[in-house]
C-alpha cells in the first residue's frame, strides 16, 4: 500500500475508535444541572424536592445517589432528597446508558435546619387575649413562619402558668397539644389583669425533639 494510503488508513481507523470510545463513554462529554426547585439549600428532615438534567439524556435515563439521607424518585427526572444531618451532602448524578450507569458529574450542597416554630393558640399573634378566646382554642399548635414548607409539627408537652399581680395561681404541665383537666380549670378561672406564661414547650419536628421560645399574654376581660 502506497504510504499515502497507510497514513489515510490510520487517520480513518484513529477516528473510528474515537467515535466508538464517545458512544460508549458518552457521560464524560456532557453537562448536568441539579435544580432544588425550592431554595438553593436542602434541609433537614423533609422531602426536597430537587430535578436533574443531563445533556441529550433521556430524563427516564437519570439516576442519582447521596452520601446524606435517603432519595427517592418521583418520575423520571425528578427526586425527593432528605437529608438526615447537618453540614453537606454531596449529589452524585449518573446516566443509564445501555447497561451501564455512568458517572456524569457530581454537586455539593448545604444542608441546613429548618427555623424553629413558634407556639401558637388559634391564630392568635398579638399578646393580649380574653378569657373566652383562650378557653375556645383548646390547646397549642406549633407552625413554621415565614417558610415554603409544610411541615407538619406535632406539640409533645408544655407548662402554663397563672399569675396575678405578684402571685403564682397555678402551674399545669400538659402532654400532647390539648388542655388538661388542670389547664382547662386554671383558665376557667381568669381574671383581667392575670398573666398566662406558656413555657416549656417541646415539639416534634418530623426528625428530632425541639424546645422552642415560650409565649405570654395578659387578659383583657
Amino acid at each position: 500500500m502506497p504510504l499515502g494510503g497507510k497514513i489515510l488508513f490510520m487517520k480513518l481507523a484513529a477516528l473510528f475508535f474515537a467515535l466508538l470510545f464517545f458512544q460508549q463513554h458518552p457521560s464524560g462529554q456532557l453537562e448536568c444541572v441539579v435544580a432544588i426547585t425550592k431554595e438553593n439549600v436542602l434541609y433537614i428532615g423533609i422531602d426536597n424536592p430537587i430535578e436533574v438534567l443531563i445533556e441529550r439524556t433521556s430524563k427516564n435515563a437519570v439516576f442519582i445517589k447521596s452520601n446524606n439521607g435517603y432519595i427517592e424518585n418521583h418520575g423520571g427526572n425528578n427526586f425527593i432528597i432528605r437529608p438526615h444531618r447537618r453540614g453537606f451532602t454531596e449529589i452524585e448524578i449518573f446516566r443509564i446508558f445501555k447497561r451501564d450507569t455512568l458517572l456524569v458529574c457530581t454537586r455539593l450542597f448545604r444542608v441546613k435546619e429548618l427555623p424553629l416554630p413558634v407556639g401558637i393558640f388559634g391564630n392568635l399573634r398579638r399578646p393580649i387575649v380574653s378569657k373566652r378566646t383562650i378557653k375556645i382554642f383548646g390547646g397549642l399548635r406549633a407552625v413554621l413562619e415565614d417558610s415554603e414548607y409544610d411541615l407538619p409539627i406535632e406539640v409533645k408537652e408544655y407548662s402554663v402558668i397563672i399569675t396575678r399581680d405578684t402571685a403564682v395561681v397555678g402551674i399545669s404541665k400538659n402532654i400532647g397539644p390539648r388542655y388538661n383537666t388542670k389547664t382547662e380549670l386554671l383558665l376557667q378561672n381568669l381574671q383581667p389583669g392575670d398573666n398566662i406564661y406558656v413555657t416549656n414547650i417541646i415539639v416534634n419536628m418530623g426528625y428530632e425533639l425541639r424546645r422552642i421560645l415560650p409565649l405570654e399574654y395578659t387578659v383583657t376581660e
